[in-house]
C-alpha cells in the first residue's frame, strides 16, 4: 500500500489562511479610498483559486514584467495570492455581518420545480416527435442560480417557439411557462 506524504506539499502562500492574509493587508486595505472600490461581481473564491493556481507559471514573468513595464509596480505581482486569500477572507466577513433573510430561495425553489417539469415534459414532447431531437441540447443542468435561470429561460423560449405545436399535447400552460419566465 502507497502511503502519501503531505508534509512538504507546495502552497503559495505559504503556512498562511485566510485570515492570516487578510490581517498582513488590513492596513493597506483601509487606506484605498471608497471611490477607487469597484462592487464584486465574480466567483470571489473561483476567481482566488485561480489567482493562486497559476502563480508559479506568473513568477516566471516577474523579471520580463520589470523589464517591459517598468512603472508596473512587480511586487504587486507577488503580493496577487495573498490578497486573493484576503479578499475571500473579507468576502467571508461581510456575508457573516450581513446575514440576512435569503428572499431569493423561495424563488429560486420554484424556479428549479418549474425547470424540472418543463425539462421533463420537453424530454417527452421529443418522444412524441412534437420537438427536434436536439431540442434540450444547450441545457446545461447542474444546479445555482446561474444555470437554473439559464435553463429556465431557455425551457420557456422552447415551449414558446414551439406552442403551436404543443398546445392541446402538454399539461404545460401559458400561465406556467408566464411564471418561468
Amino acid at each position: 500500500m502507497t502511503t502519501i506524504d503531505f508534509s512538504n506539499d507546495y502552497s503559495i502562500l505559504g503556512d498562511d489562511v485566510a485570515s492570516t492574509a487578510y490581517y498582513a493587508l488590513e492596513t493597506e486595505m483601509l487606506a484605498l479610498h471608497p471611490d477607487s472600490l469597484l462592487e464584486v461581481n465574480l466567483d470571489l473564491v473561483g476567481a482566488a483559486n485561480t489567482a493562486t493556481g497559476v502563480m508559479p507559471e506568473v513568477e516566471q514573468f516577474v523579471a520580463r514584467i520589470r523589464d517591459e513595464l517598468p512603472k508596473f509596480d512587480a511586487t504587486q505581482v507577488q503580493k496577487l495570492p495573498r490578497a486573493a486569500m484576503a479578499a475571500v477572507f473579507a468576502q467571508s466577513l461581510h456575508l457573516a455581518a450581513t446575514d440576512k433573510e435569503d428572499r431569493l430561495n423561495p424563488l429560486y425553489q420554484e424556479a428549479i420545480k418549474v425547470c424540472d417539469l418543463l425539462r421533463d415534459e420537453g424530454r417527452l414532447q421529443i418522444k412524441r416527435g412534437n420537438l427536434h431531437p436536439d431540442a434540450l441540447g444547450n441545457l446545461k443542468g447542474g444546479s445555482g442560480y446561474r444555470n437554473t435561470q439559464h435553463d429556465l429561460q431557455l425551457l420557456v423560449n422552447i415551449f414558446r417557439k414551439n406552442w403551436p405545436t404543443l398546445s392541446g399535447k402538454t399539461v404545460s400552460t401559458e400561465a406556467q411557462l408566464a411564471r418561468g419566465e
